[in-house]
């Protein structure tokens, strides 16, 4: 198309149709009820596309929600003050170890034979039993993690003159100890099925502490035949999984430590239990654990996460310019264009695999979340979680559609389902069921297979130590049957849906499309095969004489916009004889042009790239009739939006 050098392109997006004129008249009543209808379905799409955009926008806010939530990197003391529970009140220890014959067999029993004798040397040697002037008196107590994972750990009270009690009352206030230990499983690259890990604590005069963690603490490696060795690590209950790959690889685990609650016991305060005091240090002191979850270069995903939706929102630019724009008409009534954002998915092939890319990082979201929250996970964050994975499946979806749709059909005919209702059923339908399954999944998590326990009482009970070097499913995977059953349950129910319709209004179940071939639009559009969701009706276009006409609302949806050239002339013509040099919409040249190069062809960008950078034309339209463009891209000029129109 030949353009003056002195003109200026007027860029035109949909936002109201002309056609041919057509003969005929209705009553007045017939046509304000007809525009009621339109009006009313004009305004639902527009609120609903509104709706959708502020969805997307209220999701990447969201994001930092989780952010300085620590979803990526999470460290913290457990300070639950859940009272221990008696194991037993028999063993002594002197400087070989346990007394022979002193311990309960069930306490003995708690690890194996070997091993037990091995702990008892370890407790004599850093307890320093030889300068004791009688042997330690030793109270076992179990201890569990708050965090609901079940783990147990048998803990070691040292006494003097008697036993000490597992929890010392009220009334009796403090207990001096001579010394504390904790022992618990783990699994190392030379335990690869499981060692014991006993942390030892020794009273001592001089004591240091870090941020209320006491320093003189010492931790062993025992293995199930007795050898000793020093732990270098100090950790256990390690557990990964890798949904988006070893690099982002989602790890927690705790580390046992002693606390210094010496700050906190004040004597002229009430206390709901007593405490353990150190005879010498005389600090108040517990063993407890630090929790730490942490995902591998989150920094990288954090990144890459704004990135692409910064690319996402740029995608859609266009859609959304397109529906102000027809609210902008509808509050002025006028004419207006409107079309459904959804409806257009299969459309907008870019924008599907962009946000398949944003959403994937909640694969990451899921497997931090379940670590340490148990049944008291924050449901607020799950939610945002179950909103992401929802839009994820939607999109995986969609773009696994326009992918059939591509594939060769000898069928005129097409299968019909509604994405707008597809989606509003996939998104409250995750929501709940992702929810309700938050405390499953992390109880799943916490009951993986261990590679070796502790027997209390006669149960193997899990103690940190995890097969398979901890790793584990990710919630995306253990999910994925309930997930897929939701998509394509959905998917089958608005397919039938829309078959029995179309039977029941036009008497046969699907859609024949051969007549889009009479329409050059539509032609050049390549249309869908096997299955659609776009408004492919007969009904839903303009017929006049023999001839089909496609609206800007149908151009919308197939994803073009709409570019018109006006020359500058008319631009600088005076108010007052504007409206008499103007030419309609139908006398006007419209280049059409990608709803990704909508606003970037209004802010004029292309004049600014070099040729190969500047977004195709797609077609032009005058008087109603289409003319495809071969390789032609936009002129050197700025381009307006204006009125579109319909289409042959």
């Amino acid at each position: 198309m030949a353009h003056s050098r002195s003109s200026v392109s007027s860029f035109t997006a949909m936002s109201a149709w002309t056609s041919p004129k057509s003969t005929g008249r209705s009553s007045a009543y017939s046509r304000s009820s007809k525009h009621a209808k339109k009006r009313s379905k004009a305004a639902g799409l527009i609120f609903a596309n509104l709706g959708t955009f502020n969805s997307i926008l209220v999701l990447s806010a969201l994001s930092f929600v989780l952010v300085f939530a620590d979803i990526f990197a999470f460290q913290g003391i457990d300070y639950d003050a859940t009272s221990l529970n008696v194991h037993g009140s028999a063993c002594r220890v002197d400087a070989s170890g346990f007394i022979p014959a002193t311990c309960q067999p069930h306490e003995i029993a708690t690890t194996t034979t070997p091993a037990w004798m091995a702990i008892g040397e370890t407790l004599a040697l850093q307890w320093q039993a030889e300068r004791a002037s009688s042997p330690f008196l030793v109270t076992t107590c179990t201890k569990t993690k708050s965090n609901e994972s079940g783990h147990v750990a048998l803990v070691f009270l040292a006494g003097v003159d008697s036993f000490p009690m597992c929890q010392p009352t009220t009334f009796s206030g403090q207990q001096e100890i001579a010394g504390m230990a904790m022992l618990e499983t783990t699994v190392r690259e030379e335990f690869q099925h499981g060692a014991y890990m006993l942390t030892v604590f020794a009273d001592q005069t001089d004591i240091a502490t870090k941020e209320r963690l006491i320093a003189n603490v010492h931790q062993t490696l025992i293995a199930t035949n007795g050898s000793v060795a020093i732990d270098a690590v100090g950790i256990n209950a390690l557990q990964y999984s890798v949904p988006l790959g070893r690099r982002y690889k989602v790890s927690s685990w705790t580390r046992p430590v002693v606390v210094d609650l010496t700050a906190e016991m004040d004597p002229t305060a009430s206390f709901r239990r007593g405490w353990n005091v150190g005879r010498l240090s005389k600090k108040a002191i517990a063993m407890t654990w630090t929790y730490r979850r942490q995902v591998n270069n989150w920094q990288e995903l954090l990144v890459f996460y704004f990135t692409v939706s910064a690319i996402s929102w740029a995608l859609i630019s266009g859609d959304f310019y397109l529906t102000i724009q027809g609210l902008r008409g509808f509050l002025q009534h006028k004419p207006v264009m409107s079309y459904a954002l959804s409806t257009s998915l299969e459309r907008r092939r870019l924008v599907l695999l962009h946000w398949i890319l944003v959403q994937s990082v909640a694969w990451v979201y899921a497997d931090a979340l379940r670590c340490f929250q148990g049944g008291g996970a924050s449901l607020g964050l799950w939610l945002i979680v179950a909103a992401f994975i929802a839009g994820f499946h939607m999109s995986c979806f969609m773009l696994t559609m326009t992918c059939v749709q591509r594939l060769p059909s000898p069928f005129q005919y097409v299968a019909t389902f509604s994405p707008n209702a597809m989606q509003n059923t996939i998104f409250p339908l995750f929501l709940i069921v992702w929810l309700s399954r938050s405390s499953a999944n992390s109880a799943a998590f916490h009951a993986a297979p261990i590679a070796l326990g502790l027997n209390i009482s006669g149960v193997v009970r899990s103690s940190g130590a995890y097969a398979n070097g901890g790793l584990v499913n990710s919630v995306i995977q253990d999910m994925a049957p309930i997930s897929l059953s939701i998509v394509f349950g959905s998917f089958f129910t608005t397919l039938a849906v829309c078959q029995i319709q179309r039977k029941r209004q036009h008497g046969t179940f699907l859609l024949n499309i051969a007549w889009t071939k009479t329409n050059g639009f539509l032609d050049a559009c390549q249309m869908p095969h096997w299955i659609t969701g776009l408004p492919l009706e007969e009904h839903n276009m303009v017929k006049i004489g023999n001839k089909l006409y496609c609206k800007p609302s149908t151009q919308a949806t197939l994803g073009l916009g709409f570019a018109s050239v006006v020359p500058r002339r008319r631009l600088l013509v005076d108010a007052r004889d504007r409206a008499a040099e103007k030419p309609s919409n139908d006398e006007m040249e419209m280049t059409l042009v990608s709803i990704y190069a909508t606003v970037p062809t209004l802010l004029s960008m292309h004049r600014y790239l070099p040729r190969w950078l500047s977004p195709n034309v797609f077609g032009t339209i005058k008087k109603n009739s289409f003319t495809r463009a071969n390789g032609h891209t936009l002129d050197d000029e700025p381009y307006v939006h204006n009125r579109g129109v319909c289409v042959n």
